[in-house]
Protein backbone atom coordinates (compact mmCIF):
# COMPACT_ATOMS: atom_id res chain seq x y z
CA UNK A 1 0.00 0.00 0.00
CA UNK A 2 1.25 3.40 -1.00
CA UNK A 3 -0.15 6.97 0.17
CA UNK A 4 0.72 9.85 -1.53
CA UNK A 5 -0.50 13.07 -0.11
CA UNK A 6 -0.25 17.29 -0.36
CA UNK A 7 -0.93 19.60 2.47
CA UNK A 8 -0.65 22.79 1.95
CA UNK A 9 1.48 23.26 4.87
CA UNK A 10 4.36 20.64 4.85
CA UNK A 11 4.04 19.95 1.12
CA UNK A 12 4.03 16.55 -0.54
CA UNK A 13 4.52 13.64 1.43
CA UNK A 14 4.76 9.78 0.76
CA UNK A 15 3.82 6.84 3.37
CA UNK A 16 3.55 3.26 2.32
CA UNK A 17 3.38 -0.32 4.14
CA UNK A 18 3.71 -3.98 2.89
CA UNK A 19 2.56 -7.17 4.77
CA UNK A 20 3.08 -10.82 4.82
CA UNK A 21 1.26 -13.64 5.85
CA UNK A 22 2.30 -17.14 5.83
CA UNK A 23 0.33 -20.20 6.85
CA UNK A 24 2.61 -23.04 6.87
CA UNK A 25 -0.25 -25.41 8.85
CA UNK A 26 -3.95 -23.93 9.54
CA UNK A 27 -2.90 -23.68 13.23
CA UNK A 28 -0.11 -21.38 12.82
CA UNK A 29 0.34 -18.10 11.13
CA UNK A 30 3.60 -16.17 10.36
CA UNK A 31 3.25 -12.28 10.21
CA UNK A 32 5.26 -9.25 9.37
CA UNK A 33 4.77 -5.92 7.85
CA UNK A 34 7.57 -2.84 7.79
CA UNK A 35 6.08 0.48 6.55
CA UNK A 36 6.79 4.36 6.61
CA UNK A 37 4.07 6.59 8.63
CA UNK A 38 4.07 10.67 8.45
CA UNK A 39 2.28 12.93 10.50
CA UNK A 40 1.99 16.38 9.29
CA UNK A 41 2.18 19.29 12.29
CA UNK A 42 -1.33 20.11 14.00
CA UNK A 43 -2.99 23.84 13.70
CA UNK A 44 -1.14 24.85 17.15
CA UNK A 45 2.38 23.62 16.75
CA UNK A 46 2.39 25.20 13.21
CA UNK A 47 0.41 28.47 14.12
CA UNK A 48 0.45 29.22 17.78
CA UNK A 49 0.71 32.80 18.14
CA UNK A 50 3.05 32.38 21.11
CA UNK A 51 3.24 33.07 24.77
CA UNK A 52 5.37 36.01 26.44
CA UNK A 53 7.43 34.61 29.09
CA UNK A 54 9.99 36.24 31.43
CA UNK A 55 12.06 32.64 31.74
CA UNK A 56 15.80 33.13 33.98
CA UNK A 57 17.80 31.72 30.91
CA UNK A 58 21.60 31.26 31.26
CA UNK A 59 23.71 33.25 28.71
CA UNK A 60 26.44 31.21 27.51
CA UNK A 61 28.39 34.70 26.65
CA UNK A 62 28.12 35.46 30.62
CA UNK A 63 31.51 35.85 31.84
CA UNK A 64 33.86 35.47 28.81
CA UNK A 65 36.78 37.76 28.90
CA UNK A 66 39.12 38.72 26.05
CA UNK A 67 41.29 35.83 26.00
CA UNK A 68 38.12 32.80 27.44
CA UNK A 69 39.16 29.91 24.48
CA UNK A 70 36.64 28.15 22.62
CA UNK A 71 34.21 28.26 20.03
CA UNK A 72 31.39 30.03 22.12
CA UNK A 73 33.62 32.35 23.80
CA UNK A 74 34.85 34.05 20.15
CA UNK A 75 31.28 33.83 18.61
CA UNK A 76 30.00 35.52 21.80
CA UNK A 77 33.17 38.56 21.34
CA UNK A 78 31.89 39.06 17.79
CA UNK A 79 28.94 40.43 18.81
CA UNK A 80 29.62 44.33 18.76
CA UNK A 81 27.66 45.23 21.88
CA UNK A 82 29.61 42.37 23.74
CA UNK A 83 33.15 43.26 22.67
CA UNK A 84 32.80 46.66 24.04
CA UNK A 85 31.43 45.74 27.60
CA UNK A 86 34.26 43.36 27.56
CA UNK A 87 37.02 46.04 26.59
CA UNK A 88 35.47 48.33 29.53
CA UNK A 89 34.70 46.43 31.74
CA UNK A 90 37.48 43.32 30.90
CA UNK A 91 34.83 40.58 30.76
CA UNK A 92 31.25 40.48 30.30
CA UNK A 93 29.77 40.67 33.87
CA UNK A 94 25.68 40.76 33.71
CA UNK A 95 23.80 42.39 36.38
CA UNK A 96 21.19 40.51 38.53
CA UNK A 97 18.51 42.39 36.47
CA UNK A 98 19.59 41.74 33.31
CA UNK A 99 20.08 37.83 34.49
CA UNK A 100 15.98 37.98 35.05
CA UNK A 101 14.87 40.30 32.99
CA UNK A 102 14.89 38.59 29.59
CA UNK A 103 11.14 38.92 27.59
CA UNK A 104 10.62 36.07 24.85
CA UNK A 105 7.75 34.48 22.96
CA UNK A 106 7.20 30.67 22.67
CA UNK A 107 5.01 29.62 20.19
CA UNK A 108 4.18 27.39 17.00
CA UNK A 109 6.39 27.61 13.54
CA UNK A 110 4.98 27.71 10.06
CA UNK A 111 8.55 26.27 8.57
CA UNK A 112 8.10 23.15 10.06
CA UNK A 113 7.98 20.12 8.27
CA UNK A 114 6.28 16.29 8.81
CA UNK A 115 7.50 13.75 11.18
CA UNK A 116 8.77 10.49 10.09
CA UNK A 117 8.42 6.99 11.44
CA UNK A 118 9.78 3.34 10.07
CA UNK A 119 8.23 0.75 11.88
CA UNK A 120 8.47 -3.18 11.32
CA UNK A 121 6.67 -6.06 13.31
CA UNK A 122 7.25 -9.53 12.79
CA UNK A 123 4.69 -11.97 14.96
CA UNK A 124 2.91 -15.27 14.86
CA UNK A 125 -0.37 -16.46 15.81
CA UNK A 126 -1.49 -19.73 17.17
CA UNK A 127 -5.17 -21.30 16.82
CA UNK A 128 -5.09 -24.70 17.97
CA UNK A 129 -7.67 -26.55 15.92
CA UNK A 130 -7.80 -29.87 18.07
CA UNK A 131 -10.17 -28.41 20.67
CA UNK A 132 -13.32 -29.54 21.48
CA UNK A 133 -16.40 -27.91 20.09
CA UNK A 134 -17.62 -25.13 22.68
CA UNK A 135 -13.78 -24.20 22.80
CA UNK A 136 -11.91 -21.29 20.84
CA UNK A 137 -8.43 -20.19 22.14
CA UNK A 138 -5.80 -18.21 19.83
CA UNK A 139 -2.99 -16.54 20.90
CA UNK A 140 -0.75 -13.91 19.20
CA UNK A 141 2.64 -12.30 19.62
CA UNK A 142 4.60 -9.95 18.35
CA UNK A 143 7.43 -8.05 18.21
CA UNK A 144 7.67 -4.16 17.26
CA UNK A 145 10.15 -1.51 16.39
CA UNK A 146 9.75 1.95 16.15
CA UNK A 147 11.86 4.80 15.00
CA UNK A 148 10.54 8.53 14.57
CA UNK A 149 12.63 11.13 13.09
CA UNK A 150 12.18 14.80 12.70
CA UNK A 151 9.83 14.51 15.67
CA UNK A 152 8.24 17.76 16.49
CA UNK A 153 9.02 19.18 20.23
CA UNK A 154 9.33 22.38 21.76
CA UNK A 155 12.79 24.22 22.02
CA UNK A 156 13.22 26.19 25.14
CA UNK A 157 14.84 29.21 25.19
CA UNK A 158 17.92 27.78 26.88
CA UNK A 159 18.36 25.17 24.22
CA UNK A 160 18.33 28.34 21.36
CA UNK A 161 21.11 30.15 23.24
CA UNK A 162 23.03 27.01 23.52
CA UNK A 163 22.87 25.76 19.91
CA UNK A 164 23.54 29.21 18.73
CA UNK A 165 26.60 30.39 20.48
CA UNK A 166 27.85 26.58 20.22
CA UNK A 167 28.05 26.23 16.23
CA UNK A 168 30.83 27.23 14.58
CA UNK A 169 28.61 28.36 11.61
CA UNK A 170 27.32 31.04 13.95
CA UNK A 171 25.74 33.11 13.32
CA UNK A 172 24.27 31.22 10.42
CA UNK A 173 22.41 28.91 12.43
CA UNK A 174 18.67 29.73 12.00
CA UNK A 175 17.97 29.58 15.97
CA UNK A 176 20.65 32.22 15.81
CA UNK A 177 17.36 34.84 14.73
CA UNK A 178 15.66 34.09 17.64
CA UNK A 179 18.12 36.19 19.58
CA UNK A 180 17.73 39.77 20.58
CA UNK A 181 20.39 41.85 22.84
CA UNK A 182 20.40 45.23 23.87
CA UNK A 183 22.61 47.00 21.04
CA UNK A 184 26.14 49.28 21.83
CA UNK A 185 25.97 52.44 23.73
CA UNK A 186 23.13 51.52 25.94
CA UNK A 187 23.58 50.61 29.47
CA UNK A 188 23.02 47.09 29.17
CA UNK A 189 24.56 46.53 25.89
CA UNK A 190 25.11 43.23 25.25
CA UNK A 191 22.36 41.74 27.41
CA UNK A 192 19.69 39.53 26.22
CA UNK A 193 16.55 41.58 25.57
CA UNK A 194 13.94 38.73 24.24
CA UNK A 195 15.05 34.91 23.61
CA UNK A 196 12.43 33.48 21.42
CA UNK A 197 11.43 29.93 21.10
CA UNK A 198 8.57 27.49 19.92
CA UNK A 199 8.27 24.16 18.12
CA UNK A 200 11.08 22.30 15.45
CA UNK A 201 11.89 18.80 13.64
CA UNK A 202 14.81 18.64 16.01
CA UNK A 203 13.76 15.44 17.95
CA UNK A 204 13.84 11.26 17.03
CA UNK A 205 12.26 8.51 18.97
CA UNK A 206 12.94 5.02 19.26
CA UNK A 207 10.88 1.88 20.95
CA UNK A 208 10.68 -1.72 20.82
CA UNK A 209 8.77 -4.32 22.63
CA UNK A 210 6.87 -6.98 22.55
CA UNK A 211 3.05 -7.73 22.49
CA UNK A 212 1.31 -10.79 23.86
CA UNK A 213 -2.84 -11.30 23.16
CA UNK A 214 -4.43 -14.25 24.33
CA UNK A 215 -8.23 -15.09 23.35
CA UNK A 216 -10.97 -17.56 24.78
CA UNK A 217 -14.19 -18.60 24.15
CA UNK A 218 -16.16 -21.22 26.32
CA UNK A 219 -19.68 -21.81 26.12
CA UNK A 220 -20.42 -23.98 29.34
CA UNK A 221 -23.62 -25.64 27.95
CA UNK A 222 -21.14 -27.64 25.43
CA UNK A 223 -19.58 -29.43 28.33
CA UNK A 224 -22.91 -30.41 30.23
CA UNK A 225 -22.57 -27.56 32.94
CA UNK A 226 -25.68 -26.08 32.07
CA UNK A 227 -25.19 -22.91 31.77
CA UNK A 228 -26.48 -20.86 28.80
CA UNK A 229 -24.43 -18.01 26.88
CA UNK A 230 -20.47 -17.18 26.06
CA UNK A 231 -17.97 -16.80 28.63
CA UNK A 232 -14.97 -14.77 26.73
CA UNK A 233 -11.69 -13.61 27.91
CA UNK A 234 -9.36 -10.96 26.32
CA UNK A 235 -5.83 -9.88 27.71
CA UNK A 236 -3.22 -8.18 26.00
CA UNK A 237 0.20 -7.56 27.32
CA UNK A 238 2.97 -5.56 26.37
CA UNK A 239 7.07 -5.55 27.28
CA UNK A 240 8.38 -2.04 26.09
CA UNK A 241 11.63 -2.75 25.91
CA UNK A 242 13.08 0.48 24.53
CA UNK A 243 12.16 3.51 24.81
CA UNK A 244 14.61 6.52 24.34
CA UNK A 245 13.90 9.72 23.05
CA UNK A 246 16.72 12.55 21.54
CA UNK A 247 15.24 16.00 22.60
CA UNK A 248 17.96 17.52 20.12
CA UNK A 249 20.29 16.50 18.22
CA UNK A 250 23.63 15.91 19.60
CA UNK A 251 22.08 15.34 22.78
CA UNK A 252 22.22 12.40 25.00
CA UNK A 253 18.82 9.83 24.30
CA UNK A 254 16.56 10.34 27.34
CA UNK A 255 15.43 6.57 28.59
CA UNK A 256 12.03 7.04 29.26
CA UNK A 257 11.55 3.11 29.63
CA UNK A 258 10.25 2.52 32.99
CA UNK A 259 9.00 5.53 33.59
CA UNK A 260 5.49 6.50 34.87
CA UNK A 261 3.30 6.84 32.24
CA UNK A 262 5.72 4.39 30.19
CA UNK A 263 6.02 1.04 32.68
CA UNK A 264 7.92 -1.55 31.19
CA UNK A 265 5.06 -4.09 32.03
CA UNK A 266 1.55 -3.50 31.09
CA UNK A 267 -1.24 -5.68 30.63
CA UNK A 268 -4.75 -5.35 30.27
CA UNK A 269 -7.36 -8.82 30.68
CA UNK A 270 -11.67 -8.58 30.50
CA UNK A 271 -13.48 -11.23 31.58
CA UNK A 272 -16.91 -10.90 29.75
CA UNK A 273 -20.24 -13.40 30.34
CA UNK A 274 -22.95 -13.14 26.99
CA UNK A 275 -26.26 -14.66 27.62
CA UNK A 276 -29.38 -13.24 25.46
CA UNK A 277 -29.37 -9.70 25.61
CA UNK A 278 -27.46 -9.58 29.20
CA UNK A 279 -23.70 -9.14 29.22
CA UNK A 280 -21.55 -8.67 32.60
CA UNK A 281 -18.16 -7.76 32.39
CA UNK A 282 -15.13 -7.74 34.56
CA UNK A 283 -11.78 -5.79 33.19
CA UNK A 284 -8.75 -5.92 34.92
CA UNK A 285 -6.12 -2.87 34.15
CA UNK A 286 -2.39 -3.30 35.60
CA UNK A 287 0.46 -0.57 35.21
CA UNK A 288 3.78 -1.49 36.04
CA UNK A 289 5.99 0.29 38.56
CA UNK A 290 7.19 3.38 37.28
CA UNK A 291 10.29 6.16 37.94
CA UNK A 292 9.62 9.62 38.54
CA UNK A 293 10.62 11.90 35.63
CA UNK A 294 13.36 14.09 37.30
CA UNK A 295 17.03 13.43 36.18
CA UNK A 296 18.20 16.15 38.71
CA UNK A 297 17.41 14.52 41.42
CA UNK A 298 19.87 13.21 43.71
CA UNK A 299 20.20 9.84 45.98
CA UNK A 300 18.93 11.57 49.09
CA UNK A 301 16.53 13.73 47.49
CA UNK A 302 15.28 9.86 46.33
CA UNK A 303 15.46 8.73 49.76
CA UNK A 304 13.33 11.72 51.04
CA UNK A 305 10.73 11.46 48.07
CA UNK A 306 10.49 8.34 46.65
CA UNK A 307 11.14 8.31 43.33
CA UNK A 308 9.09 5.11 42.21
CA UNK A 309 6.10 4.21 42.42
CA UNK A 310 4.77 0.35 42.88
CA UNK A 311 2.46 -1.29 40.66
CA UNK A 312 -1.02 -1.10 40.55
CA UNK A 313 -4.18 -2.64 39.38
CA UNK A 314 -7.23 -1.60 38.90
CA UNK A 315 -10.86 -4.01 38.67
CA UNK A 316 -13.64 -2.69 36.80
CA UNK A 317 -17.21 -4.04 36.71
CA UNK A 318 -20.10 -3.31 34.17
CA UNK A 319 -23.40 -4.59 33.33
CA UNK A 320 -25.45 -4.02 29.97
CA UNK A 321 -29.41 -5.80 29.22
CA UNK A 322 -31.20 -4.74 25.76
CA UNK A 323 -34.89 -4.42 25.85
CA UNK A 324 -35.67 -4.72 22.19
CA UNK A 325 -38.76 -3.36 20.42
CA UNK A 326 -38.82 -0.77 22.95
CA UNK A 327 -40.15 1.53 20.68
CA UNK A 328 -41.32 0.38 16.98
CA UNK A 329 -38.09 -1.86 15.72
CA UNK A 330 -36.24 0.18 18.28
CA UNK A 331 -34.17 -1.00 21.60
CA UNK A 332 -33.57 0.44 24.97
CA UNK A 333 -30.17 -0.78 26.50
CA UNK A 334 -29.60 -0.12 30.13
CA UNK A 335 -26.12 -0.04 31.43
CA UNK A 336 -24.50 0.17 34.59
CA UNK A 337 -20.72 -0.25 36.55
CA UNK A 338 -18.00 0.69 38.90
CA UNK A 339 -14.71 2.13 38.24
CA UNK A 340 -12.04 1.22 40.18
CA UNK A 341 -13.54 -1.43 42.56
CA UNK A 342 -11.79 -1.85 45.30
CA UNK A 343 -10.73 2.07 45.12
CA UNK A 344 -7.48 1.94 45.22
CA UNK A 345 -5.72 4.98 46.46
CA UNK A 346 -3.11 6.92 43.71
CA UNK A 347 0.76 6.38 44.55
CA UNK A 348 1.92 9.78 46.35
CA UNK A 349 4.09 11.47 43.57
CA UNK A 350 5.17 14.87 45.81
CA UNK A 351 3.97 18.19 44.33
CA UNK A 352 6.99 20.21 42.78
CA UNK A 353 8.38 16.93 40.72
CA UNK A 354 7.52 17.14 37.03
CA UNK A 355 5.56 14.29 37.05
CA UNK A 356 2.95 15.81 39.59
CA UNK A 357 -0.49 17.08 38.95
CA UNK A 358 -1.29 20.14 40.96
CA UNK A 359 -3.61 19.70 42.87
CA UNK A 360 -3.12 16.33 43.03
CA UNK A 361 -0.48 14.96 44.69
CA UNK A 362 -0.09 11.77 41.73
CA UNK A 363 0.18 12.05 37.96
CA UNK A 364 -3.79 11.89 37.48
CA UNK A 365 -3.85 11.25 33.88
CA UNK A 366 -2.24 7.78 34.52
CA UNK A 367 -3.51 7.15 38.15
CA UNK A 368 -6.85 7.55 39.35
CA UNK A 369 -7.34 10.02 41.45
CA UNK A 370 -11.01 10.05 42.54
CA UNK A 371 -11.63 6.54 43.80
CA UNK A 372 -14.54 4.49 43.35
CA UNK A 373 -17.18 5.75 41.01
CA UNK A 374 -20.48 4.19 39.82
CA UNK A 375 -22.46 5.56 36.50
CA UNK A 376 -25.71 4.48 35.46
CA UNK A 377 -26.78 5.10 31.06
CA UNK A 378 -29.11 3.95 29.04
CA UNK A 379 -29.34 4.12 24.94
CA UNK A 380 -32.33 4.03 22.62
CA UNK A 381 -31.44 3.06 19.09
CA UNK A 382 -34.61 3.21 16.72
Amino acid sequence: AVRFSDYSTVGNTTAWEGRFELAPIDQVMLRGSVSRAVRAPNVDELFDPGTQTFAQVNDPCAGVTATTPGVTANNCRSIPAIAARIAATGAFTLTQPELQGTSGFLGGNPDLQEEKADTWTVGIVYTPDFLPAGLDVSTTLDWFDIEIEDAIFTVTQNNVLDLCYSDPNFPNNPLCGNIVRFPSGLPQQGALDEVNSGTANVGSIKGAGLDWALNIDFEPEAFGLGIPGLLSLNTIYTYVDENEIVNLPGTAPDNERGEIGDPKHRWNANLRYTTGNLIVQYQLRYIGKGRIEDTDLSDEDCADLDCTTGAETYSDIQVRYTIPQMIAQGELEVFGGVENLFDNDPPLVSAGLSDSDTGTETVAGIYDAIGRAFYLGAKLRF
